[in-house]
């Protein structure tokens, strides 16, 4: 089944069931019999009662005309103004709170996004950062002897870390490097305090468990850039 909210419906049907839709905070209709162009439900409803002489036909801001027909509930339930107006609030509601769903949701799969509210109702599931098999980056540091460096020419003695090393130009990081690594899964824990389940960062399968992505800094990141970008802070 295709959704049922449309913007531009098509056919009959579809324009139907989206007649009546919300903008910026008001009702409107797609026409009003005189006009292509959508129409305010205030302003159709108005002219409804001004037509059929209504004695306390509603005048001034939308606003306005809303709260006089909406008074119209105690004083003439019967009328048919107020019940196509009733009955065209309840349609925008209805269909605002639809679209909402619909845009978040493809129909398809809601049962299993209801599915998965359960879930994690019951405390069953968490959300991966990344996939499995997707590329992650840390940053580690890689000391090395500066004169193996293809900068080796810019190298001098530095006495606070007690060896040859450059002056870091041209963007680089010595002895800070960035490493990738790819992801083969993550280790599922329980706050005991909360109850809620977290993730460990991701990491690879080793003989003793999983062996967390974690750089120097205690952080693993999911593109390059944001890798380079923590870098460059270094």
């Amino acid at each position: 089944m295709d959704r049922l909210t449309n913007d531009n419906p098509q056919g009959n049907f579809e324009t139907m069931l989206n007649y009546v839709f919300g903008k910026d905070g008001y009702a409107y209709i797609r026409s009003d019999g005189e006009s292509d162009e959508p129409v305010l439900l205030t302003e159709w409803a108005r002219k409804q009662c001004l037509e059929r002489h209504c004695d306390v036909a509603p005048d001034g801001t939308p606003d306005d005309v809303d709260q006089s027909i909406c008074d119209c509930a105690f004083y003439r339930p019967e009328c048919p103004i107020f019940l196509a107006y009733t009955f065209a609030c309840q349609a925008v509601h209805m269909r605002d709170r639809c679209k909402a769903y619909e845009d978040a949701i493809p129909f398809p799969d809601l049962l299993r996004a209801a599915e998965l509210v359960k879930a994690d109702d019951k405390g069953l599931c968490v959300v991966l950062p990344c996939k499995v098999g997707s590329t992650v980056y840390t940053i580690f540091e890689n000391y090395f002897e500066c004169e193996n460096c293809e900068h080796k020419n810019e190298t001098q003695y530095n006495k606070i870390v007690g060896r040859m090393c450059c002056a870091l130009t041209g963007g680089r990081h010595c002895p800070y490097q960035i490493k990738e690594h790819v992801v083969e899964g993550f280790e599922v824990g329980q706050n005991e305090e909360t109850g809620k389940l977290f993730l460990s960062a991701p990491g690879m399968w080793g003989c003793e468990g999983l062996e967390p992505f974690v750089g120097v800094d205690g952080r693993w990141y999911p593109t390059h850039a944001e890798a380079e970008a923590a870098l460059a802070d270094k």
